[in-house]
């Protein structure tokens, strides 16, 4: 259960696109050949949109990855948080 909770609060943070999060959310919680067809179905997906929805949702899926530098760092600290709070519980 902590893999649902740690998805959905990653892709919370990187998109408000209800699309994006799904694709997002199936994407993370998959594997392998799972990850591939969910990729290939949402490329497919985007081909069939109008061209002003396919900009909308591109731009929207660009943005989203500019966020995953600050994502990274939060979890960073995060994590070292943690780790601190053990080693001194540890101690």
């Amino acid at each position: 259960m902590i893999k649902y909770k740690n998805v959905y609060q990653i892709v919370e943070k990187i998109t408000k696109n209800d699309v994006l999060r799904t694709f997002f959310i199936l994407y993370l919680m998959n594997e392998g050949n799972s990850r591939a067809a969910i990729e290939s179905q949402f490329w497919n997906d985007m081909d069939t949109l109008s061209a002003p929805e396919k900009d909308i949702l591109t731009g929207e899926f660009r943005e989203s990855f500019f966020k995953l530098p600050n994502l990274i760092k939060d979890i960073r600290s995060e994590a070292l948080t943690l780790k601190m709070e053990l080693l001194t519980k540890a101690a």
